[in-house]
């Protein structure tokens, strides 16, 4: 029982070598084992942890900002396709414009060419009624007017015949026609 007894104490007096008084774990083989200081109690550790903690919101704000890069990159490549877009929609409209301008281009011509045509009717018309005018008077002379004797041959003189006045006409101006659209 003695060597029971002897054998437990030296159990216990490893047991309290090994584990000291504060909880810590120490090698019960060397003595000059330095014992570990807890960090937070010390200047230097608190400065140590605030740096840590400082190190670690500049990462999360770097990551933030990188993160922020790449969306602002994905909103430049579709503001970039939208402007392409636009410019692209801007040339089919200028093309359009021009396609207009040359219509109204067209219908200006044509507007113009119906004026003189209009212009050019109207002294047809006024001849037109110059004419009906001296057809009727000439109608109205032969009414009124008894036929000339018919000379018969004993009476052969010849009467000189009235001259005709010839009426005046102008060449018929060709009509242009444009190309149906």
């Amino acid at each position: 029982m003695r060597i029971h007894l002897l054998m437990m104490s030296v159990v216990i007096a490893l047991a309290a070598a090994t584990i000291g008084c504060d909880g810590t774990w120490r090698d019960p083989w060397s003595s000059s084992q330095p014992e570990v200081e807890d960090t937070r109690e010390t200047a230097e550790g608190r400065e140590i942890i605030r740096l840590k903690e400082r190190a670690a919101t500049l990462k999360n704000q770097l990551d933030q900002y990188r993160f922020d890069n790449k969306q602002l990159i994905a909103e430049k490549h579709d503001l970039t396709y939208n402007i392409d877009q636009l410019r692209w929609m801007n040339q089919e409209q200028g093309r359009s414009l021009k396609d207009l301008g040359g219509a109204v281009r067209e219908r200006d011509e044509n507007i113009a060419i119906a004026a003189e045509l209009r212009d050019e009717n109207a002294l047809l018309k006024e001849k037109l009624a110059d004419l009906q005018a001296t057809i009727d008077a000439l109608k109205q002379r032969l009414t009124l007017e008894p036929p000339p004797p018919v000379p018969d041959a004993s009476t052969a003189t010849t009467v000189p015949a009235k001259p005709i006045r010839p009426v005046e006409t102008q060449p018929a101006r060709p009509v242009e026609t444009q190309p149906a659209p």
